[in-house]
């Protein structure tokens, strides 16, 4: 759910999907959902309404399906998902472990590069790779 206007948004689910990716791909992460971009919490009451069953399993469950129908290989126990309820509200945390495969989403390539989302293609993945490669 886009916290701005309330409306539902799709391009904020391949966000997240990029952002766990990255986080597999590099050295690992946490993502926050229903936290802002500039640490708000605004919970996940919103976004409850469009999983299965209106509750925190239906939102789990739709995440752990995304994970494994669109991740290549799929992520099983490299992202753990839990609730948090604070104050303000119930956020989703995904605690993601690097891998030392590469992880394709929509048989895509992304990194972290400092605090955003890359994806890789051409040249710059060849080099990504063979850098990785030699670690």
């Amino acid at each position: 759910m886009d916290i701005s206007n309330g409306e539902r948004n799709r391009s904020l689910v391949q966000s997240a999907l990029k952002n766990v990716a990255a986080f597999l791909n590099t050295d690992g992460g946490t993502l926050l959902i229903g936290v802002s971009d500039i640490s708000e919490i605004k919970g996940l009451d919103r976004d409850l309404r469009y999983s299965h069953r209106n509750n925190r399993d239906g939102f789990e469950q739709k995440l752990r399906s995304l994970l494994n129908d669109r991740f290549d290989p799929v992520p099983y126990g490299d992202a753990t998902i839990k609730f948090e309820d604070l104050p303000a509200g119930t956020i989703c945390r995904v605690d993601v472990e690097p891998r030392e495969s590469i992880t394709h989403l929509d048989n895509e390539v992304f990194i972290r590069d400092g605090n955003r989302v890359k994806r890789l293609q051409g040249r710059e993945l060849t080099d990504w790779i063979q850098t990785r490669n030699a670690r």
